[in-house]
């Protein structure tokens, strides 16, 4: 078996979320590596995307904990990728909406990093008001 071999079998949806899963990881981190010190001419693509990853894992992992809260258990046909997209989608969102800002108004890393945890409290404080959303659905459901 090759490596050729085994792309090719690989569906559109592993595709998917291989995209969403490197523009919620590695992308913001080489964007933000960028940014503040561009760093494309001193170091190597491998240690660049570590670099990037170490940026941003921790975040996509406090987003991976918000999506398990937000879907509820009535899900029955939810599919078994649903946490780990949605994961994806907050940590872009709120990495895309940090650099986007930081950019345009030219901020030090360290307003990057509070705005950073802003976005992230308000998806946090979004995920619980779901979260007490579906549990009431489900409550409601039940009975």
């Amino acid at each position: 078996m090759s490596i050729i071999s085994d792309i090719k079998k690989l569906s559109a949806e592993h595709l998917l979320i291989f995209g969403l899963l490197f523009i919620a990881t590695i992308s913001p981190g080489m964007l933000t590596i960028y940014h503040y010190k561009p760093l494309f001419n001193n170091i190597d693509i491998f240690k660049l995307i570590f670099l990037s990853l170490s940026f941003t894992v921790p975040l996509y992992y406090v987003n991976l904990f918000l999506s398990a809260i937000t879907l509820s258990k009535s899900k029955a046909d939810s599919d078994k990728y649903d946490i780990f997209i949605i994961a994806a989608i907050y940590s872009g969102t709120i990495l895309g909406f940090s650099i986007f800002y930081s950019v345009i108004l030219n901020l030090p890393i360290q307003k990057f990093i509070i705005n950073t945890v802003i976005f992230q409290i308000a998806i946090f404080i979004m995920s619980i008001i779901i979260f007490i959303i579906n549990k009431s659905k489900y409550n409601k459901n039940r009975n």
